[in-house]
């Protein structure tokens, strides 16, 4: 079994992926859906944050990343493991610094918005865990842009495409990035359907 495999069936065992056409989720948006997808605790466990790092470091790691991040509190785990990852996995050669976008500025301490160790000249990678309108991706973007660091921010990479509500097209068009994602909803069905007792 490859490392997208177990990840698809991890997420379906540990009912992190659920699918309830009966009593649907409501989602951040307020939009109503039959599926939900809980990252937060699929990344509670290290087998399984090890499991989505190595995956996304496959998929983004020739793509010459210095800093990976995002919005609080999906990109957190995420960005660290990836970090930890690619820092691995390249005997030490891949060095990329993490950092986290809070919703709004702290109000005491030095009143950041942004948190961690981003630098003017870095080519960023922005994550999240689960994409659907790419609200929070843009929010994150939009960020950085607005700060006082010079950054180069051309892809965004989630765990989740919910391929609802255009996200990606949305993202990709508003911001000029490229979108990739490890797993599409419909990977996550499929293997519900054939893992169901």
């Amino acid at each position: 079994m490859d490392v997208k495999q177990a990840l698809v069936r991890a997420f379906v065992e540990t009912g992190a992926f659920q699918w309830d056409k009966s009593s649907p989720f409501v989602l951040a948006s307020g939009v109503k859906s039959e599926y939900y997808v809980d990252c937060r605790r699929f990344l509670s466990d290290p087998a399984n944050c090890l499991l989505v790092a190595e995956a996304a470091y496959s998929l983004v790691s020739s793509l010459g990343i210095t800093a990976v991040g995002g919005l609080v509190l999906g990109a957190v785990p995420f960005s660290t493991s990836l970090a930890i990852v690619a820092h691995q996995r390249s005997s030490g050669n891949e060095h990329w610094r993490t950092f986290m976008v809070r919703k709004e500025p702290k109000t005491y301490g030095l009143g950041n918005l942004i948190e961690g160790d981003l630098r003017s000249g870095d080519q960023v990678l922005i994550v999240d865990d689960v994409l659907t309108s790419g609200k929070s991706i843009g929010c994150a973007i939009e960020s950085l842009m607005q700060s006082d660091l010079d950054v180069c921010v051309n892809h965004v990479l989630v765990i989740v495409d919910r391929q609802e509500q255009n996200g990606r097209q949305q993202l990709e068009q508003q911001y000029g990035v490229k979108s990739h994602s490890i797993l599409m909803l419909d990977e996550l069905k499929a293997a519900q359907i054939m893992l169901r007792p």
